[in-house]
């Protein structure tokens, strides 16, 4: 709040305050979210493996099998 106060009494316009100050503050926040949803879809499609569903989760769990890094980074990626 003390920021936003001092960016409001520097003279900053609105949309310079959501550039300059918010945006940057927030990032860390939004790039925690993106990357607690990639390890989730990355998890729910192992787990599909589990129960028979196939798709790109057969080759992460083939690739852990293997030990072949590869064919997980193969299953995992495009999930991303």
């Amino acid at each position: 709040a003390e920021t936003l106060e001092a960016a409001k009494a520097m003279g900053m316009r609105s949309p310079q305050r959501f550039w300059q100050v918010r945006l940057p503050l927030a990032l860390p926040v939004l790039l925690e979210g993106v990357r607690v949803t990639a390890v989730q879809a990355i998890g729910l499609t192992a787990v599909a493996a589990l129960i028979g569903a196939g798709g790109l989760s057969t080759f992460i769990f083939q690739g852990l099998g293997q030990a072949a890094m590869d064919m997980v980074l193969l299953g995992a990626l495009p999930i991303l």
